[in-house]
């Protein structure tokens, strides 16, 4: 936990962190705002299919535009980019409050698709900007003894997403209350000064970023957005792990979240109430989960992450396992600990794994894949309800999981989350490198050039190997 503290004295780290907690807020009271109008000003039926096309739009930009904000961000500070987005929700958000009626209109569609595209950016974007703002690569390179900044960057990672994660136990409760006690509008105009703020805080922390412009031949945003699926597909692990992440989101994850509200409401006559506090313990764990990858240093990281992620097989059986309260909120904060642990431990060897130039894109397209899955999965489960009961949905997501979640370890690359040096071709010995930058050294030449050159795709050494 020192190690925590410790980085939250950087100044600028811990702007941002203050700007995404905000940031949060905004998110978290979009969705509440929209549900709160749609009932009030609509029947049932009518706020249902509100709630439902906000929700499709917001997504559909989003799972549209992540692919092409990878492109976008290896070409500008992403520091910018994320401020940026920030601000145009900011207005977004003011539309909102003040032109929206509360019906299905161009007003409304308008703004979920403008949130849904300033998504698309600024998630990538964080994960790019906060390793930067604790680790330097260049005094890293010139000072090796200083290579505890470069365990810092990897920490940054697990810490952000612990601080975005801790709002997730209360930010809906609050978020809710809020949207009760005042107008839509008045709700709508709190959001936007969120975003207002997380747009100043963003821009404080990182726009003296110093942040190169990648140079390449690509000048087709799509094809140069492309060169980050094309990332995920030649690195090995990373292909197999992707594989069996949108599998498990199609057919397990995506019916879950259809189901799982239905059954943890209408089991036992369970209130609402005790769904959310079912969601504030899975986001408790991922917040206890982020802290606890960013610590983890082992060789065999895949071995792991993926049972990690498993453990989310054990919290879609929670409701068959128990029906005692507080059991339920421990098998769902144990799911939230997992899978966070597997998202640190994974995005940390993208970056380890990737060159800078291609980083960008690479987050990107992971984020591309959970978002354009989701809703077939989301769809799959609103299907397969109404041929089975929401406890049969379950139950097959849970044992698709545990069926799944270990097979890649089979592949030994996955164990480690590494690509292995026969698979580049090497035979040498490992070469350290920054974690922070793996941008190779423009000012080699010659012979020590060609003895040093990069895979075009992953930015690896084709004869160098990797850190143990």
């Amino acid at each position: 936990m020192s190690r925590y503290l410790r980085m939250m004295r950087h100044g600028r780290f811990a702007t941002l962190c203050a700007g995404q907690v905000v940031s949060l807020f905004g998110d978290v009271l979009f969705p509440m705002i929209v549900l709160a109008v749609a009932v009030r000003t609509a029947n049932i039926q009518a706020a249902a299919a509100i709630v439902s096309t906000a929700f499709a739009f917001r997504f559909a930009a989003l799972g549209g535009l992540v692919l092409f904000g990878g492109g976008l961000l290896d070409q500008i500070n992403p520091a910018s980019a994320a401020a940026g987005a920030d601000a145009l929700r900011f207005v977004g958000l003011i539309g909102l409050g003040t032109l929206w009626d509360g019906s299905l209109g161009l007003v409304l569609i308008g703004v979920a698709l403008l949130v849904g595209a300033c998504e698309a950016i600024s998630e990538p974007a964080l994960l790019l900007i906060a390793p930067r703002l604790v680790g330097d690569a260049d005094s890293l390179r010139n000072n090796p003894a200083q290579g505890h900044d470069d365990d810092d960057a990897a920490l940054a990672v697990g810490l952000l997403e612990a601080v975005r994660s801790a709002l997730g136990i209360a930010g809906p409760f609050l978020a809710a209350s809020l949207t009760m006690l005042v107008s839509g509008a008045v709700a709508a105009l709190v959001a936007s000064g969120a975003f207002g703020f997380s747009a100043i805080a963003t821009f404080i922390a990182g726009h003296r970023l110093s942040w190169q412009q990648v140079s390449e031949e690509e000048t087709s945003l799509l094809r140069s957005s492309l060169s980050g699926l094309r990332v995920m597909w030649t690195t090995r692990w990373l292909r197999w792990v992707q594989l069996m992440a949108v599998l498990q989101v199609v057919l397990a994850v995506g019916p879950w979240m259809v189901a799982m509200p239905l059954a943890a409401i209408s089991a036992d006559g369970r209130p609402l109430q005790s769904y959310g506090l079912l969601l504030g313990g899975f986001a408790a764990g991922t917040a206890v989960g982020a802290l606890v990858g960013g610590r983890i240093r082992v060789r065999a990281q895949g071995m792991v992450a993926l049972p990690s992620l498993a453990v989310f097989g054990i919290t879609a059986l929670a409701l068959d396992i128990t029906s005692n309260s507080i059991a339920l909120i421990l098998l769902f904060l144990l799911g939230g600990v997992g899978t966070q642990i597997f998202d640190v431990l994974k995005i940390n060897s993208i970056r380890y794994e990737v060159d800078r130039r291609l980083l960008g894109r690479a987050l990107s397209a992971d984020f591309f894949f959970s978002f354009a899955a989701l809703p077939a999965g989301q769809l799959i489960g609103s299907v397969a309800l109404r041929f089975f009961a929401p406890a049969d949905v379950l139950r097959f997501a849970g044992f698709f999981v545990l069926a799944t979640g270990l097979v890649p370890l089979l592949d030994r690359d996955v164990r480690r989350l590494r690509t292995s040096p026969s698979a580049t071709g090497s035979t040498s010995n490992p070469t350290p490198v920054s974690a922070v930058d793996r941008a190779p050294d423009v000012a080699s030449s010659g012979a020590g050039a060609a003895a040093n050159s990069t895979n075009s795709i992953t930015g690896r050494p084709e004869t160098g190997g990797l850190i143990e």
